[in-house]
């Protein structure tokens, strides 16, 4: 078994608008959805295409302790 690619990367971010400008302008990401009033989404939350990856910017707090559960 091999890995063969990565499906998404969500950060868990406190300000989405701020998050979006820096994908979109800083990065030049593609922003290809926004949860805006729906309420399927835990949180609001844009997904975004960098590089044939998708990103996922979705308002919350990081977990309260600290963890092995994170790409570095």
């Amino acid at each position: 078994m091999s890995i063969v690619g990565i499906s998404h990367l969500t950060f868990l971010v406190r300000d989405l608008e701020r998050t979006a400008r820096l994908f979109v302008d800083g990065l030049g990401a593609r922003e290809v959805y926004d949860s805006g009033d729906r309420s399927r989404s835990l949180s609001p939350e844009k997904f975004f295409v960098l590089g044939g990856i998708w990103l996922v910017a979705m308002v919350g707090e990081p977990p309260a302790e600290r963890s092995y559960r994170h790409v570095a």
